[in-house]
């Protein structure tokens, strides 16, 4: 189907029309939920951050299709699927669980970037029993503020600022995003840049409505509970989240895997596909090897 702009309600950052995959619509508990299921393996789910969709591993997935099924989905409140009411955090991360329920999966692996990391971590923490390994890419929730800084955040960042303020505040964001320039992050610049200025209104609702979950460390405070295997993934160049704290929070959590990508920024999966791709490989490869061999020793 053609992509093109998502309808009023709905928000994307960048939503790409050169997505390689057909983009699905599914009623669940969680409400409807747009997303793409392709190839075949080990079921791992794709998680976008906030402003995302889907269509932000349009060159990442075609990396990992031939190795896994691949899910990918718009989270409520982007891209094509509805905004929903209540607790959007939580609403986003039942809406992960429900989409597992509705394509009959019982355990996946999950891939959260930036805000969608914190959703991921919310979805295991929820049913730890349906996550076989996390993976967390510049993750929101590695950082806490305190009280006074989160309700002054709250208080001031409404939505009728945020719409004001945010079409003066795209490029100067674009340009903290990425460390480097290549064909893949000027492309997203340039579809960013050019999206139609009726989703602003509803980035700044539900930048709004995620923010006192953006500013808790949500991750640090769920480590511990947290069974699967764990991969964090980061840019060494983040500048909008910096990895400075992110070691000091591993050293409490020795089995937890850290890969720093260097001369990488915020979007690892855009900025340094390859890379990426290649240490999702290593990390979930290791049970889609163990799959394989045991299909082929029934097949003997």
């Amino acid at each position: 189907m053609a992509l093109g702009h998502p309808a009023r309600g709905h928000f994307s950052l960048l939503r790409s029309e050169s997505f390689p995959y057909a983009v699905r619509h599914a009623h669940t508990q969680a409400g409807q939920i747009a997303f793409f299921d392709e190839g075949a393996g080990p079921p791992v789910v794709l998680v976008h951050g906030l402003g995302g969709d889907l269509t932000h591993f349009e060159h990442l997935a075609p990396l990992l299709r031939d190795h896994f099924r691949l899910i990918g989905l718009d989270l409520p409140g982007s891209g094509l699927s509805p905004r929903p009411g209540g607790r959007l955090l939580h609403a986003q991360s039942r809406a992960v669980l429900a989409l597992l329920d509705h394509l009959r999966i019982e355990r996946a692996a999950l891939v959260g970037h930036s805000a969608g990391g914190l959703v991921c971590t919310r979805a295991t923490l929820e049913e730890p029993g349906r996550v076989e390994r996390l993976v967390l890419m510049s993750s929101a929730g590695f950082r806490g503020y305190p009280a006074w800084m989160r309700w002054l955040a709250r208080a001031s960042l409404r939505p009728r600022l945020l719409r004001a303020i945010l079409p003066f505040g795209a490029v100067p964001l674009l340009d903290l995003v990425f460390h480097g320039r290549n064909e893949y992050t000027r492309k997203f610049v340039r579809d960013s840049v050019d999206q139609h200025p009726d989703h602003l209104p509803n980035m700044a609702t539900t930048f709004h409505r995620l923010l006192p979950d953006l500013m808790v460390a949500g991750v640090v405070a769920g480590a511990d509970r947290v069974r699967a295997p764990v991969m964090v993934i980061w840019g060494e160049s983040d500048r909008l989240v910096p990895p400075h704290g992110v070691r000091r929070v591993l050293a409490s959590q020795p089995t937890w895997r850290l890969e720093m990508l260097p001369d990488c920024g915020h979007m690892p999966h855009i900025e340094r596909p390859d890379e990426t791709a290649a240490a999702l490989l290593d990390f979930l490869g290791e049970r889609a090897v163990r799959i394989v061999r045991a299909q082929q020793g029934d097949l003997r």
